[in-house]
């Protein structure tokens, strides 16, 4: 399961990192506002998809209000 790590605040942006069960490969996805997002693996900008680890963060952000 994909899950959050760890969040930093970097001014009004938000700095998460991810990861899947136990690998050891990590994601940076960075969040500026509510509804933007960019993440290291540059899936979106390499095939136009969004990944699984800015689904997870946007959601998370949705549920959490934050």
């Amino acid at each position: 399961e994909l899950s959050i790590t760890n969040c930093v605040v970097d001014g009004d942006d938000f700095v998460y990192t991810d990861k899947l069960d136990d690998k050891s490969k990590k994601h940076k996805v960075k969040r500026e506002g509510i509804s933007t997002v960019s993440c290291n693996c540059r899936l979106f900008e390499m095939k136009g998809i969004l990944c699984s680890h800015a689904i997870k963060v946007l959601r998370e952000a949705i549920l959490n209000n934050i």
